[in-house]
């Protein structure tokens, strides 16, 4: 980059070699910039002048991007979707970009990771292929044009940052070990110049140990644990010996059975997690009988089959050459004579030229004709090496659902053809999702030697129906049905008392509904009961002693969630002074200490009751910074991974000894303290509750210095709770106004006011962002506001909580959402978790369960109630919440 002299303000060109060694598409923005560049044009004898007006505008961002078309791939690694795109008039355009993003989740650090890729289609067109998918993944795209200055800007992500499902998620089964082919130039197997396709194949005369890829996990990160084979839904084996790839959670190792059978069978694969509820991943395998070319194809150190006609005697057999005294090794006393088709193929013939083979007697080759020597029905069959009397077959074993027709003696080469019995239908087809085939055919080969047959390589299962019209009783109370076939799923909603939602799932078996395990019957709000508490007392958060020593002074702040965990500090306000900061484990509830502040020396008196977690770190603010010699920072900042803190904003109050917050939230970029009070300097008799009417903002890391919004100009006392949403943030005033200011987190500007309630003089509850809308918990009440970048104070709607829940509901002042619902919590005992729908935001939508409160898990103190929390988490399931000064319970959401 060429350097640039200032003389009198204005830039030089100072380095004119340097400076052509810009290249206008690659250096774009710097070649623009550079004082040596000058963009000009000659129009014949005259004068050169600028030509920036010349240069072609950039294209601007393709609009309405859909999906036109999605196809299931064979390859899970190669899936495609075609993007249909709005293009820009507004420039020529040469080529089309395509942004590809997906998430990854990163289970070392519990979070997940966003990927993307760009490809460029080197062409105009408004129809765009994308390819090289995965199945089973979320994507999202953008798209932008190019011309022959520069790319123009991104589309928005379409559809959403969530982004589209492609394709199903799919397994594939390999063999775990290479099989070893023969060389080039070998005498070996020389007519297989090409390896079959061993994907989703498997021998299944042999043990086989494989690999099991799958395609991506579901969002719920469930591990797979096990792998089934099925046909017609009925579970034929499972893998064994199932052991995860330590690399990766996509490949898992097992060893499938062998399950030998005298012809090829399609199966259909499903891989289970943990508890067998979730279907991981699923596809198709093939499970190949022995064969000429099975035995070269899986085991190439057997690559002959000695095809004789004693099924116990057939067998893939080494070989060291490929010539005809391969087929010796087939012979045995019954096969006296062998035969070879071709090089991967023996076959044999029991008798002597001028004999037949009559398996029905003792010395199996008899002169004459089949009719005077072998079973009266038999026939006359030919083969290569000579003559052989085929013997009818002979149904037996057929279990008692199954009739035969026209009888259960079959000749050879003619069919049978099986049906149900009397009494019994076909089986429900779980993946057909329709009743499975009701006949199937039973062929006796035209050269049969086996009188008795046990058919069982057919496609059709019958059992006894669940006869209709009838009924039965359940979680989902009775339940009417019509006639059902055996393993024929339906569902009921969940009718009784106990239960507030969800479907029961029901099943026939053996002729009657039983219920299944998979029903999503949820229990009502109001009847749930605590599942796990845990005591931060126990834990030894505020130090030695009894649940009376600490009760009035002690307090617990929820700071916020990463990942798998939450962080909270448990502090005690009363000498001696204890801070400590906890993590939490949401799934077993187990406590670890992180940092213990009266450890510290550089936390002199840390009175941290406030804050937020973002990314990797833990955010803590002073909610009471009164002692002088704690003004080296209001705000400290925790790392995650180490632990270690660093402190940041000296006095941002000038002739204060301190600030008072009672919260801290943040927009991404940006964190944010609204300052409740402060204490003015001098000795201890100074005033300590001076209103302040600030809000402070601080940069994520620490930068640069700490800016402040005054509100006092616009009769704003005592910024106390806030939170940011879309383009604007919103904090309230805890003293004499009912309203919530709004501002610009970025300008740091003052846009204005929300107008929530008259009834109440103060505000210091809590609120969050859900959809459209910012909630706001105080008092009896919840209110919800139009959210708006120029607020107006008509948009408001009231809940009534107090008359709705019951007259001893108290103050409620925390509350959290899940995304569906809005939760608040009372303030004092009797604990109350009331319960809102979001959509329905109205008093018929609210519910509410009553903790039962031991009398070391409550206090009328209210020295404590500021540090309570209500915390939903759907990823884990629970409602996390605090209960007294010591205690932390869940219940199920």
């Amino acid at each position: 980059m060429p350097r640039w002299k200032r003389k009198k303000g204005a830039r030089q060109c100072s380095n004119a070699e340097e400076s052509e060694k810009l290249h206008f598409t690659d250096n774009r923005t710097a070649w623009c910039e550079n004082p040596c560049t000058r963009v000009v044009a000659h129009f014949k004898q005259g004068k050169a002048e600028s030509a920036n007006r010349l240069l072609p505008p950039l294209p601007s961002a393709p609009t309405h991007l859909r999906i036109e078309d999605e196809v299931i791939e064979e390859d899970p690694q190669n899936q495609h979707v075609r993007l249909q795109l709005d293009l820009p008039q507004d420039a020529e355009i040469l080529s089309v970009q395509i942004r590809i993003i997906h998430f990854t989740y990163d289970d070392a650090k519990h979070k997940w990771k966003q990927h993307h890729r760009i490809f460029e289609t080197h062409a105009p067109d408004a129809s765009v292929t994308v390819t090289r998918l995965t199945a089973g993944t979320y994507y999202s795209f953008q798209a932008a044009v190019v011309n022959e200055v520069d790319e123009g800007p991104f589309s928005p992500v379409y559809p959403n940052r969530s982004g589209q499902l492609v394709g199903p998620r799919t397994v594939t089964i390999e063999p775990r070990n290479a099989i070893t082919r023969p060389s080039a130039g070998s005498n070996l197997c020389l007519a297989a110049a090409v390896a079959p396709v061993m994907s989703n194949r498997a021998p299944n005369w042999l043990v086989w140990e494989v690999k099991v890829i799958l395609s991506a996990l579901p969002p719920s990160q469930e591990k797979p644990s096990n792998v089934e084979f099925m046909q017609g839904g009925e579970v034929l084996f499972s893998c064994s010996d199932f052991e995860r790839d330590s690399s990766t959670p996509l490949i898992a190792y097992c060893k499938l059975p062998c399950y030998e059978q005298s012809s090829d069978r399609d199966l259909q694969v499903v891989v289970w997690g943990s508890n067998r509820i979730v279907r991981i991943a699923e596809g198709t395998f093939k499970h190949v009988a022995r064969s000429e070319t099975s035995c070269y194809e899986f085991a190439p150190e057997t690559p002959v089959y000695c095809n004789v006609t004693d099924d116990r005697r057939k067998r893939c057999l080494p070989s060291a050459l490929a010539n005809a005294s391969v087929c010796e090794l087939c012979k045995d006393a019954s096969t006296p004579t062998t035969y070879r088709i071709h090089e991967h193929l023996c076959t044999g013939f029991p008798c002597l030229a001028d004999e037949l083979w009559c398996p029905s007697t003792a010395s199996g080759c008899v002169s004459g004709t089949c009719t005077e020597n072998c079973h009266a029905d038999s026939v006359m069959h030919q083969l290569s090496g000579g003559q052989m009397c085929a013997l009818p077959c002979e149904l037996t074993g057929l279990p008692i659902e199954i009739t035969a027709d026209p009888g259960f003696q079959v000749n050879p080469g003619s069919v049978a053809v099986l049906t149900c019995s009397l009494g019994y239908m076909p089986m429900w087809s779980a993946e057909a999702g329709a009743a499975g085939p009701d006949r199937a055919e039973y062929l006796c080969p035209a050269d049969n030697v086996q009188a008795e047959h046990v058919p069982t390589d057919y496609d059709l299962l019958c059992k006894a129906p669940c006869e209709g019209p009838s009924s039965t009783t359940a979680m989902a109370g009775v339940v009417s049905h019509e006639r059902l076939l055996h393993g024929q799923p339906m569902e009921a909603p969940c009718k009784s008392s106990e239960y507030e939602s969800g479907t029961v799932r029901l099943q026939c078996h053996e002729g009657t509904l039983v219920e299944l395990n998979s029903s999503t019957c949820k229990m009502a709000f109001s009847r749930r009961n605590v599942d796990k508490r845990i005591s931060l007392l126990d834990a030894g958060a505020y130090g030695s002693g009894t649940f009376s020593d600490v009760q009035t002074q002690a307090t617990v702040h929820f700071m916020g969630v990463n990942g798998d965990h939450m962080y909270l500090v448990a502090r005690r306000s009363a000498t001696p002074y204890i801070a400590k900061l906890y993590k939490m484990d949401l799934s077993s509830m187990e406590l670890n200490l992180m940092i213990d502040f009266a450890e510290r020396a550089d936390v002199p008196m840390p009175n941290f009751g406030a804050g937020f977690v973002h990314e990797d770190y833990i955010f803590l603010a002073q909610s009471e910074a009164w002692n002088p010699s704690n003004e080296e920072g209001v705000i400290a900042r925790v790392s995650i991974a180490d632990n270690s803190l660093i402190k940041h904003g000296s006095r941002v109050l000038q002739n204060t000894r301190g600030i008072r917050v009672e919260d801290a939230f943040t927009n991404g970029v940006y964190g944010f303290l609204p300052c409740f009070n402060y204490c003015a300097d001098g000795n201890s008799g100074g005033s300590c509750g001076s209103s302040c009417s600030k809000v402070f903002r601080f940069q994520l890391d620490f930068q640069g210095v700490i800016s402040e919004l005054d509100l006092k100009r616009n009769d704003f006392a005592q910024p106390n709770f806030g939170l940011c949403s879309g383009q604007v943030c919103y904090v309230s005033d805890a003293q004499g106004n009912h309203r919530l200011a709004v501002f610009d987190p970025t300008t740091l500007t003052h846009l204005g006011y929300v107008e929530l309630s008259s009834t109440r003089q103060f505000l210091r509850g809590s609120s969050f962002a859900a959809g459209n809308y910012v909630y706001v918990a105080d008092g009896g009440t919840v209110m919800r506001v139009l959210q708006h970048d120029a607020p107006v104070t008509s948009s408001r709607t009231i809940l009534e909580l107090q008359g709705r829940v019951d007259n001893s509901l108290g103050s409620v002042r925390f509350s959290a959402t899940d995304g569906e619902y809005g939760y608040v919590r009372s303030s004092y005992a009797p604990l109350r978790l009331v319960r809102f729908e979001l959509a329905d935001f109205h008093e018929d939508s609210t519910q509410f369960v009553t903790i039962p409160l031991e009398q070391d898990m409550s206090s009328s103190s209210a020295t404590w109630s500021a540090g309570e929390f209500v915390y939903p988490s759907k990823s884990h399931g629970y409602i996390y919440f605090s209960a007294g000064p010591s205690w932390i319970g869940r219940i199920k959401l």
